[in-house]
């Protein structure tokens, strides 16, 4: 997955990216932003259209992306 993270003020932006999640159905990755950053949203990007969505999770107050497999 690919999170957009940013750090306030004069609003600087960064993106960071997962490692792959496999080629497994329902296989997932996640990322999280670095600290002091909120995200600001989450994507999921992969070069043969096969991935089923990402969605922001958050967990113990912090905030991951996950990314999401469709197909094998």
């Amino acid at each position: 997955g690919y999170a957009a993270c940013c750090k306030g003020g004069n609003i600087k932006c960064t993106t960071v990216r997962s490692a792959s999640g496999g080629h497994a159905v329902g296989a997932r990755s996640t990322v999280q932003c670095p600290a002091g950053q909120v995200m600001t949203g989450c994507n999921v990007y992969t070069p043969d259209a096969k991935a089923a969505g990402a969605f922001i999770e958050t967990t113990n107050g912090v905030d991951h992306c996950v990314a999401v497999n469709a197909y094998e």
